[in-house]
């Protein structure tokens, strides 16, 4: 018999607080407590949705291949070019911590570049066979 009222107090607390609830949320509103108050437009419904135009000036590019670098090139050091130019965007660990092979650290660089990392032709392939090297499997 205990539980039966423990089962009852249980149901009763949860409709109280059910209905607080919905109190508290405007569920129990009635409909003329949702019109603005006098003076204030309501909002019209969205309209259907047209996609924003971006003038082609404000669109991102894609960096080239050729891209400058943003200082001079070190002369042929890999290790100068990843610390210098990899590092702008996320630590060391990441290269640190991979092992891929040439063709990997190749397709790696090019997504760099193409996200935005400032390297030339001549300095991908510097990095790349730094990187080959260094962390290859």
């Amino acid at each position: 018999m205990r539980m039966n009222v423990m089962a009852q107090r249980l149901a009763i607390a949860a409709v109280v607080v059910a209905a607080a609830i919905l109190v508290a949320c405007g569920g129990l509103a009635s409909p003329e407590g949702t019109q603005p108050p006098a003076g204030v437009q309501p909002t019209q419904p969205p309209t259907e949705a047209q996609p924003t135009q971006v003038p082609v000036e404000a669109q991102p590019t894609q960096p080239s291949q050729e891209t400058q670098p943003t200082a001079a090139p070190p002369a042929g050091d890999g290790a100068a070019l990843l610390e210098e130019r990899c590092t702008v965007c996320h630590s060391l660990d990441r290269v640190t911590s991979a092992s891929k092979t040439r063709q990997e650290w190749e397709q790696t660089v090019t997504r760099m570049v193409s996200k935005g990392a400032r390297l030339n032709a001549d300095e991908q392939e510097i990095l790349i066979s730094y990187l080959t090297e260094t962390y290859g499997p």
